[in-house]
């Protein structure tokens, strides 16, 4: 098995379920890898975005804050209870903080964007999807988690934290931000900070 011995396997093969370490480091990894080097791509380009006069604060906004810093939260929470319970895994003590770090650094990017009265870039729109995804796949593994260890408060958590996914990844697509006090001719300025002055 990858990622341990028999013990860590949760569901056989047959039935293709991946075991818990794989959902971790490679399924999620790959998301955060992604995160890490678009998202300072990201950052590197809102750089030279000038921010507006004051913070374009709006509901929309404040509800993705929350979720996303839920979302940073829930790995550690999720690790305490399995800690707590000694049903912990090794690799856990890398992965459970490098996910939080994963979702902090997608909520400063996004502070960052609204800060310039932007809308959500394709950088963490993806990570949002992706993230929803990859937790999808991993549910089976988090389930039969469950009949093994038992229904406890990381299970439940789990699930929470499986919809928050969802959550997030469902304003990504349906409930970005809108800009208010930017003009029309705003969009042309910002692509030139991307890609430089047009030519004549």
């Amino acid at each position: 098995e990858f990622c341990g011995d028999i013990k860590h396997a949760w569901g056989p093969t047959a039935k293709g379920y991946l075991t818990h370490c794989f959902d971790d480091v490679v399924v999620f990894g790959i998301t955060y890898v992604y995160i890490f080097l678009a998202g300072s791509y990201r950052v590197w380009t809102l750089l030279r975005v000038p921010t507006a006069k004051t913070f374009p604060y709006s509901t929309r906004h404040s509800v993705k804050v929350m979720v996303l810093g839920w979302l940073g939260m829930m790995p550690m929470i999720v690790f305490a209870f399995r800690y707590a319970r000694g049903t912990h895994d090794d690799f856990e003590w890398v992965a459970k903080p490098l996910a939080s770090l994963a979702w902090l650094y997608s909520l400063w990017i996004l502070n960052m964007e609204v800060a310039r009265d932007l809308r959500e870039c394709w950088v963490l729109r993806s990570f949002w999807l992706g993230s929803a995804l990859a937790a999808t796949v991993s549910l089976p593994t988090a389930v039969l988690q469950g009949e093994v260890t038992g229904y406890g408060l990381a299970f439940f958590a789990t699930v929470l934290h499986y919809l928050l996914y969802l959550t997030i990844a469902a304003m990504g697509v349906r409930w970005r931000h809108v800009s208010k006090k930017r003009p029309p001719e705003w969009s042309q300025e910002v692509a030139k900070h991307f890609v430089g002055a047009s030519r004549a």
